[in-house]
């Protein structure tokens, strides 16, 4: 890893530990909001890597700074996910199959299919593909895999905020989370879907006026 990468994760894993802490006070400063407020601030991080492509066509020379951080930001996004996790599982005393599966008549067991297991299966397949994409972002990768191939992987980030945002959608009232988590929730949601819709809108607009 280059001094520069390395410069950027001290600075994008100093701000996800800020940001976290700022969730944690702003949820309610307990315990029992501590893998809520890592799970936020994942989300956030994976929205800013969503919305800073939009951006920079609308401000491009504030975020010249911002832009060669993306991959680092996709990372820690995946880090505090990850903490978000175990923290679960260490909070149910790592009895991890009681998120997917339930015991069923008999001594057999069935996949969960209450809202609470519908939740645990779309976190986990977000937590897959996060991993996947945390894996391939760095320089190897992209040499392994050649421009066409990586790019392609990496638009999975869509697909990887998709079901972030289902997984959060459907936890929030199994939680009966306050509503200030719902508030965070839907700002983060209509921030990243509307910037996203201005970018598609402008690149399909230069694209005619070029063609």
């Amino acid at each position: 890893m280059s001094r520069k990468r390395l410069a950027y994760h001290v600075k994008v894993g100093a701000f996800s530990l800020l940001l976290s802490s700022i969730f944690f006070v702003g949820l309610g400063a307990e315990r029992s909001v501590t893998d809520a407020a890592l799970a936020y601030a994942s989300l956030v991080l994976l929205s800013v890597t969503l919305v800073l492509g939009p951006l920079s066509m609308l401000a491009p020379q504030p975020l010249q700074k911002l832009m060669p951080m993306r991959r680092e930001i996709g990372v820690w996004s995946f880090f505090l996910a990850l903490a978000h996790v175990l923290l679960l599982f260490h909070d149910h005393n790592w009895n991890v199959l009681r998120f997917f599966i339930t015991p069923g008549d008999g001594g057999a067991w069935t996949i969960n299919l209450t809202a609470w297991g519908i939740g645990n299966y779309l976190g986990l397949g977000a937590l897959v593909l996060a991993a996947v994409l945390a894996a391939t972002s760095n320089d190897w990768s992209f040499r392994a895999l050649g421009l066409s191939s990586w790019k392609h992987l990496q638009q999975l980030n869509y697909t990887l905020f998709a079901l972030s945002a289902f997984h959060t959608l459907v936890y929030l009232p199994v939680m009966k989370r306050s509503p200030a988590f719902w508030a965070v929730f839907w700002i983060l949601t209509i921030i990243t879907i509307g910037l996203q819709t201005i970018g598609f809108v402008k690149t399909v607009h230069k694209i005619k006026r070029s063609g």
